[in-house]
């Protein structure tokens, strides 16, 4: 293989785990050195170019700055992508036409638009607009955001508040797809066809995502080599008939020839490359799509050229080729996901012609010539369908592996399930939906021209047979493809029903897993080694590792057994040694999966698990913008302080953050989900959670909710649970206040050695009724009151606690500016450290009978570059 492209690969793949991006004026050093290395050392050279293109396109998009005031911004923009669309907004992808060349990589701007006019791909627009920078929440277990923005080349976020159009979209490939996608909508499985066509998923539904992730068949609705396979299959075969035909009809004296015939079959295969091209223009070119062209384009140059090239040195193209136009593309799932597939495909494919080949070298000469006698049509329809078989169900196994590090959940059904969706789609459902399209395109094509030269009576029939409420044309041609999902919607549905339809994993289990595969890769590396040096390492490791001979005494005395056996007959069965070492490396894995699968709770867990281990207990600050959410875990007790905010009918950070947060941790039930007052920021996800978690006691003094809730709600005056060594307990008692924020429930958390107190949102008033009843002293760590407003956090009240650390629950560049610059001074003053989670992320406290170890998401947790800050001009609204 190309060792230039191996390593630009491998350093670009390994840039998700960068720390850093290095400064700007060192991709010259980086050119330099590849430069250098190109012909000594290529893999060096393929690393230093792969720094230099990584360095400059990230600088590139994200070296702007906006000016650091409260004005609008005016923009003139083209709109890109409608990415989401309610009843009274859309979020659309528009470019700044003023920095359209700006970079070698194009930026976007990812904007809110309230009550929005007609908006179409292509407008061009004026727009005032208010931006900020792409940071965003950041904890474990939720959907990085901002990782996601900077895959797509989004710089940044920002709302608009007037707009006007400037120029309309009179291309005429926009109105095509815009007439086309109208007149799918009418159709039952229009959302899934435009998906298949035209690369839209915005009409998907939620429950339809869900029931795709429940049967693992998300593949199919996302356009990649699967799709574009069938589409250049079709057409070849098209051709090929028409060319035939030609000859037969027009050419038949040249038939023969082998000259016309390579011409021929030069245009063949050209014209059908040309065919999916246009399918993946029409649909966009995402990662997957991208990456099945350049392959697909790969192998048609190779056959013109007669150049030989295996499986993996496409593959390798290929790769290099889409890190290559998007250089984070590895920031992407689904750039893995693809990858991923196509190499168990290729894999699975290379083992079966071994093994063919393997089994045809053991027959002698005769039975060669009977083997090669013509096969029957039902001997190859077994053998297609033992290869189907033999991908399917190391895609399943192999992708339900990499969903469960990506995403945190499986889907047991998808192997089956994908044994029936995957023939259909490739045998009826594409070639359908490809046939109709190609009828409507024509019949579309053919009216516009006619419209084009000035006749009339066209543009009354483009109205009547692709417009309207029912474009009757397109219900027509479409119907036959429509009809042909009615059995994959008809198991989708049935899928919600199916026992462990989607099982959610926990971070340590996936952890575990994580660390399974990297031996595994350890092994195949030292196995490829070995057979690449030629040194037999595998008959002389016993030798080498002499420390575990006495511990594995069977297992090594075997391998030794079989090293002095290939000694006196020169012959290692090296295989076998494999698979013990093998072993080996998994049961530490499998004791650890073991230990997970048990949980907390069971006998068997508490004898494995230290008395220092179970004392010790959690605190979770989550990162829930400007409003509260707190995680306190210890054994069977686990506490939800406040559940964050709720905004409109479709946003809560209670499904976007806490429910992933909770299943990422391993925390299937929550004992007591405590509600300090009533504000949105603060109870605005309960309703969520109760739902949820039923068994859940739910703790406050709001009588709205202690009448929802009457059998399963506490007031939060004289509240007190303990769990082992941890005690939470109410200090004080608000209900005396007028205020919301003074009527916050104040929890105290002690364990003998540390002392932590939940403020809620009191302010001064309440501060100093709770140093008169003198019940708390001095805490460890504090909650700043009100997310660190100037209406909190008093002298006396730091004085009274002392603490060591303070906490705040602040959005990062909120409107109301907190923490205030001046509460922030009143707490370094008295050097007592600060954490705020819209900078720093989410903030995990770990307590043991020796103290406290605070880390956080971009500090700790998850330390990389695509994580860190990014950050310019803060509005501030006056408290």
């Amino acid at each position: 293989m190309n060792r230039f492209l191996i390593g630009y690969c491998t350093c670009s793949l390994s840039a998700l785990l960068w720390p850093i991006i290095l400064p700007y004026h060192w991709w010259a050093l980086w050119l330099v050195i590849g430069v250098l290395t190109l012909y000594k050392a290529p893999f060096i050279s393929g690393i230093m170019m792969s720094l230099m293109w990584i360095t400059v396109a990230f600088h590139g998009l994200y070296s702007h700055s906006l000016p650091n005031n409260d004005t609008q911004q005016i923009i003139k923009a083209e709109i890109v992508s409608l990415v989401n669309q309610n009843r009274d907004w859309i979020s659309v992808d528009v470019k700044n036409l003023a920095q359209v060349d700006a970079g070698l990589l194009q930026g976007y701007y990812r904007l809110s638009w309230p009550k929005p006019p007609h908006v179409e791909v292509g407008q061009q627009w004026q727009l005032s607009i208010k931006v900020k920078s792409i940071s965003n929440i950041a904890n474990q277990g939720g959907f990085n955001q901002q990782k996601y923005f900077i895959n797509r080349h989004i710089i940044y976020r920002g709302n608009v508040k007037q707009a006007l159009l400037i120029k309309p979209n009179t291309s005429t490939l926009n109105r095509f797809k815009n007439q086309l996608s109208q007149g799918l909508t009418a159709l039952d499985n229009g959302d899934i066809l435009q998906a298949l066509l035209l690369g839209q998923k915005q009409q998907i539904s939620q429950t339809r995502w869900q029931q795709l992730r429940q049967t693992g068949s998300g593949h199919l609705i996302a356009i990649s080599g699967l799709h574009l396979s069938v589409v250049f299959g079709v057409f070849y075969f098209l051709l090929q008939f028409l060319c035939q035909w030609w000859l037969s009809r027009r050419h038949c004296r040249h038939r023969n020839n082998i000259k016309y015939y390579f011409i021929y079959r030069a245009w063949v295969l050209l014209g059908s490359l040309a065919c999916a091209f246009a399918y993946a223009y029409l649909a966009g070119f995402s990662v997957a799509t991208t990456r099945a062209m350049v392959m697909l384009a790969l192998v048609v140059s190779f056959s013109l050229l007669k150049q030989y090239s295996t499986p993996w040195d496409r593959l390798l193209y290929a790769l290099f080729a889409v890190l290559v136009i998007d250089p984070f593309a590895m920031l992407s799932s689904g750039f893995y996901l693809s990858f991923i597939a196509l190499m168990l495909i290729l894999l699975t494919i290379d083992s079966r012609q071994k093994t063919m080949q393997k089994q045809a070298e053991k027959v002698d000469y005769l039975a060669l010539q009977a083997a090669s006698a013509p096969v029957s049509v039902v001997e190859k329809c077994r053998q297609q369908l033992c290869l189907l078989w033999s991908i399917q169900w190391r895609l399943g196994l192999g992708l339900s592996l990499l969903q469960a590090l990506l995403f945190g959940y499986i889907s047991p059904h998808s192997i089956w399930l994908n044994l029936l969706f995957v023939p259909w789609f490739s045998i009826v459902v594409i070639p359908v939906a490809i046939l109709s399209l190609c009828l409507w395109s024509f019949i579309w094509a053919s009216f516009y021209f006619a419209q084009s030269l000035g006749v009339s009576v066209a543009t009354q029939y483009i109205s009547a047979l692709f417009l309207g409420h029912e474009p009757w044309l397109t219900l027509w041609l479409f119907t036959p493809a429509n009809i042909s999902l009615h059995p994959f919607n008809a198991l989708l549905t049935a899928s919600s029903s199916l026992p462990f339809a989607l099982l959610t994993l926990p971070e340590p289990l996936i952890a575990a897993v994580l660390l399974f595969i990297l031996l595994i890769i350890l092994l195949a590396g030292a196995v490829w080694f070995t057979r690449r040096s030629g040194h037999n390492w595998f008959a002389t490791w016993p030798r080498r590792l002499t420390g575990l001979k006495h511990v594995f005494v069977t297992t090594a005395a075997h391998i030794k057994q079989k090293g002095e056996a290939s000694q006196r007959h020169h012959h290692y069965d090296s295989r076998s040694t494999q698979k013990r070492i093998f072993s080996l490396l998994a049961i530490p894995v499998f004791i650890g999966i073991a230990i997970s699968v048990i949980g907390g709770s069971n006998k068997v867990y508490d004898a494995l698990t230290s008395k220092q281990l179970s004392e010790s207990w959690q605190m979770h600050v989550l990162d829930v913008g400007q409003g509260s959410a707190i995680v306190i875990k210890q054994n069977e007790l686990a506490i939800l302080y406040d559940t964050g905010a709720k905004y409109g009918d479709d946003f809560s950070y209670a499904q976007r953050v806490i429910l992933p947060f909770l299943q990422a941790r391993g925390i299937k039930h929550l004992s007591h989900i405590v509600i300090s007052h009533n504000d949105n920021d603060h109870a605005g996800g309960l309703k969520v959670l109760a739902d949820h978690f039923q068994q859940a006691i739910i703790v406050t003094d709001i009588n709205s909710v202690l009448a929802a809730y009457p059998l399963r709600s506490r007031p939060c005056k004289g509240f007190e649970r303990s769990d082992n060594t941890l005690k939470v307990e109410a200090v004080g008692y608000g209900g005396n206040f007028t205020s919301d924020n003074n009527q916050s429930c104040v929890m105290l958390l002690s364990d003998n050695v540390s002392n932590v107190l939940l403020t809620g949102d009191i302010e001064h008033a309440r501060e100093q009724q709770l140093i008169s009843e003198n019940k708390i002293g001095h805490v460890d760590i504090v909650f700043a009151p009100h997310h660190g407003s100037e209406t909190s956090s008093s002298e006396s009240l730091l004085t009274e606690l002392t603490p060591t650390v303070a906490l705040f629950n602040a959005g990062f560049a909120n409107q109301y500016g907190f923490p205030k610059q001046s509460v922030l001074n009143r707490y370094h003053q008295r050097h007592i450290q600060t954490y705020v989670t819209g900078t720093v992320g989410q903030i995990s406290v770990d307590f043991n009978r020796f103290g406290y170890n605070i880390s956080t998401y971009r500090g700790q947790l998850s330390p990389f570059w695509y994580n860190r800050l990014f950050k310019f001009g803060e509005k501030v609204k006056a408290e």
